[in-house]
Protein backbone atom coordinates (compact mmCIF):
# COMPACT_ATOMS: atom_id res chain seq x y z
CA UNK A 1 0.00 0.00 0.00
CA UNK A 2 2.87 2.77 0.63
CA UNK A 3 4.66 1.21 -2.34
CA UNK A 4 1.34 2.04 -4.45
CA UNK A 5 0.99 5.80 -2.54
CA UNK A 6 4.52 6.77 -3.14
CA UNK A 7 4.57 5.33 -6.97
CA UNK A 8 1.76 7.46 -7.69
CA UNK A 9 3.99 10.77 -6.37
CA UNK A 10 6.46 10.05 -9.30
CA UNK A 11 8.65 13.18 -9.12
CA UNK A 12 10.18 14.24 -12.67
CA UNK A 13 13.94 14.43 -12.26
CA UNK A 14 15.76 15.06 -15.12
CA UNK A 15 17.05 13.19 -18.39
CA UNK A 16 19.27 10.29 -18.72
CA UNK A 17 20.86 9.10 -20.97
CA UNK A 18 21.03 5.36 -21.39
CA UNK A 19 23.10 3.26 -23.98
CA UNK A 20 21.11 5.13 -26.66
CA UNK A 21 18.65 7.55 -26.60
CA UNK A 22 17.47 10.44 -23.94
CA UNK A 23 14.87 9.24 -21.65
CA UNK A 24 13.28 11.02 -19.34
CA UNK A 25 13.75 10.09 -15.33
CA UNK A 26 11.23 9.81 -12.42
CA UNK A 27 11.77 9.14 -9.32
CA UNK A 28 8.67 8.11 -6.32
CA UNK A 29 11.36 8.87 -3.45
CA UNK A 30 12.18 4.85 -3.25
CA UNK A 31 15.00 3.58 -4.58
CA UNK A 32 13.10 2.46 -7.58
CA UNK A 33 12.47 4.43 -10.58
CA UNK A 34 11.46 4.37 -14.10
CA UNK A 35 13.29 5.38 -17.18
CA UNK A 36 10.89 6.18 -19.65
CA UNK A 37 11.36 5.73 -23.35
CA UNK A 38 9.27 6.77 -26.44
CA UNK A 39 7.77 3.13 -27.10
CA UNK A 40 8.61 1.28 -23.61
CA UNK A 41 9.14 1.89 -19.84
CA UNK A 42 12.20 0.20 -18.45
CA UNK A 43 12.38 0.34 -14.37
CA UNK A 44 15.67 0.42 -12.60
CA UNK A 45 16.98 -0.36 -9.11
CA UNK A 46 19.73 1.69 -7.28
CA UNK A 47 21.62 4.83 -7.30
CA UNK A 48 18.68 7.03 -6.76
CA UNK A 49 20.51 9.15 -3.57
CA UNK A 50 23.03 10.39 -6.20
CA UNK A 51 20.43 12.24 -8.13
CA UNK A 52 19.98 15.64 -5.92
CA UNK A 53 20.66 18.84 -5.15
CA UNK A 54 23.33 19.58 -2.21
CA UNK A 55 20.81 19.70 0.62
CA UNK A 56 19.56 16.75 -0.55
CA UNK A 57 16.34 17.85 -2.62
CA UNK A 58 15.42 16.74 -6.06
CA UNK A 59 16.41 18.77 -8.67
CA UNK A 60 13.78 19.36 -11.56
CA UNK A 61 15.67 19.69 -14.93
CA UNK A 62 19.09 17.55 -13.72
CA UNK A 63 20.87 16.36 -16.38
CA UNK A 64 22.75 12.36 -15.31
CA UNK A 65 24.93 10.35 -17.05
CA UNK A 66 23.67 6.73 -16.04
CA UNK A 67 24.98 3.37 -16.33
CA UNK A 68 23.60 -0.16 -15.59
CA UNK A 69 22.55 -3.32 -17.24
CA UNK A 70 19.26 -4.41 -18.34
CA UNK A 71 17.49 -7.77 -17.59
CA UNK A 72 14.60 -7.61 -19.72
CA UNK A 73 12.33 -4.53 -18.29
CA UNK A 74 14.60 -3.95 -15.11
CA UNK A 75 17.58 -1.70 -14.98
CA UNK A 76 20.70 -2.63 -12.38
CA UNK A 77 22.03 0.69 -11.91
CA UNK A 78 25.62 0.53 -11.19
CA UNK A 79 26.34 4.71 -11.76
CA UNK A 80 24.61 7.56 -11.81
CA UNK A 81 27.04 11.05 -12.24
CA UNK A 82 25.59 14.29 -11.77
CA UNK A 83 26.33 16.56 -15.36
CA UNK A 84 26.83 20.09 -14.91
Amino acid sequence: MKVATALSQILCLGTVWALKGKFSFYNAGLDIGTIQGKSRSYVYIGANSLIDDEDGTPVVGQNVSFTGTRVLNTWIATDVDLLG
